[in-house]
């Protein structure tokens, strides 16, 4: 007994999830967290694992998060650059091209393309160009499919060294949004040659299939077939056999049909774009009056995604930008240092995030508070193992955020990162489906 789990079930899971993050049904937030230090050494923890500590503890050392909006979600690829000299792979209808490396290429000019055929396994020399419909033929005996441009804007988001975007819905007048349209189904626009054969000097070829039209002549040499020419790539076929006379004996040859809808109709598919991207950009110059309670430099150690953050009246968080932080106007920040841990005069303990001077204020921003705490209660606190002790003035901020409803998609632990207030912060990151 043998049963797969197709790609097609891990793509839908993924495309459902990409429009809940684009329509905002669902809404999703990029976070920065953990201004601690891992340890005495600060060396990253690795052993964190999906587990009910983790579950318990979510929400307590996040800094602050940032809203994920549609233009800030992008399918991608892995990437594959073409050069000179490289194998590329060609489509082989018995073959699950997710599976199977190098069968598109990326070039400098941001067009991808899709390897038809190798020219039987050749070095590709010529690099493909054009933006057509039609597939065609490079000097070295390469058939390529061209299927989209990377716009620009695109590029600088979401193209790493790794990875390159595809979407799910390309606009009308992109290159992709074309190719989609002009897609051809069940065309035969390339051959799988398993045996050239021997002894021919003549020999014609005739398409047998449930389409119309495909038409193909032999291309012989040394007596044998070395590859053969589509004169017409026909349409609706889903299969199709060669029937191959002539003087010689042998040939093997298996004519390549299209996906169902054709070449380029489902491009995130047939490059198998199963990652989806995510790109948090946070700067100061923006939500301006909500960066008012927040610290504008500190130290992360943790980056993630959460959604269904909720207030402690239970209405749901939609803004931009969340503070997690706790704002204490203090007496003065002498003795005090971001990462370190505090005992408040009623027993709590939280960990400092951030210090920051506004004209004669001095003001301390703190994660890691018990959320059970009341807030009016504190009035003094003393750093841990030391004997610094400061006098709180006022609570200028609480979060009044219940964490026990954030749902934790994505954690990733770092070094220590220092985020200052000049900077405009762009952090990639990518999960696979």
């Amino acid at each position: 007994m043998t049963a797969i789990i197709t790609k097609n079930i891990r793509m839908d899971a993924q495309k459902a999830y990409y429009d809940a993050l684009r329509n905002g049904s669902e809404p999703t937030y990029f976070f920065f967290g953990k201004s601690s230090p891992w340890n005495e050494e600060d060396q990253i923890d690795t052993s964190i694992t999906d587990n009910t500590v983790l579950e318990l503890t979510k929400g307590s050392d996040i800094i602050l998060a940032k809203r994920l909006n549609a233009n800030d979600i992008m399918p991608c690829a892995k990437r594959v650059d073409w050069k000179q000299g490289e194998v590329y792979n060609q489509y082989d209808m018995e073959l699950n091209m997710n599976y199977v490396e190098k069968h598109y290429v990326l070039t400098d000019e941001f067009n991808v393309y899709k390897c038809l055929s190798n020219n039987n396994g050749g070095p590709s020399l010529e690099k493909p160009t054009g933006t057509g419909f039609i597939p065609f033929e490079t000097t070295d005996g390469y058939k390529w499919k061209f299927l989209y441009t990377i716009s620009i804007r695109d590029a600088k988001t979401f193209l790493t060294s790794k990875l390159m975007p595809c979407s799910f819905y390309p606009g009308a007048i992109t290159t992709q949004y074309k190719t989609q349209a002009a897609a051809i189904p069940g065309t035969i626009d390339s051959f799988k040659i398993i045996d050239s054969g021997k002894g021919y000097t003549i020999a014609s070829i005739e398409i047998i299939g449930d389409g119309t039209d495909a038409k193909c002549v032999p291309v012989i040499s040394g007596g044998r077939i070395v590859s053969v020419k589509v004169v017409n790539r026909g349409k609706n076929y889903t299969w199709a056999n060669l029937v191959i006379k002539g003087n010689g004996t042998g040939a093997d040859i298996k004519p390549q049909v299209s996906p169902l809808y054709g070449h380029g109709y489902n491009i995130p598919k047939e490059i198998c774009a199963s990652y989806l991207m995510m790109v948090a950009q946070v700067g100061n110059e923006d939500n301006q009056d909500q960066w008012n309670n927040l610290p504008k430099s500190f130290a992360f150690r943790k980056i993630g995604v959460i959604k269904n953050i909720t207030r402690n009246d239970t209405t749901n968080v939609v803004d931009e930008l969340v503070n997690f932080c706790y704002k204490l106007k203090i007496e003065s920040s002498t003795g005090l240092e971001t990462g370190q841990n505090i005992t408040f005069n009623n027993g709590a303990t939280a960990t400092i995030t951030a210090l920051s001077q506004q004209n004669d204020d001095t003001f301390l921003y703190l994660t890691e508070l018990d959320k059970s705490v009341n807030t009016d209660e504190l009035s003094s606190f003393t750093v841990t193992g030391t004997s610094t002790s400061k006098i709180i003035e006022s609570v200028e901020f609480s979060p009044e955020l219940n964490y026990h409803t954030i749902q934790l998609l994505y954690l990733e632990t770092l070094p220590e990162f220092i985020r200052n207030e000049e900077n405009v912060d762009l952090i990639r990151f990518a999960i696979e489906f």
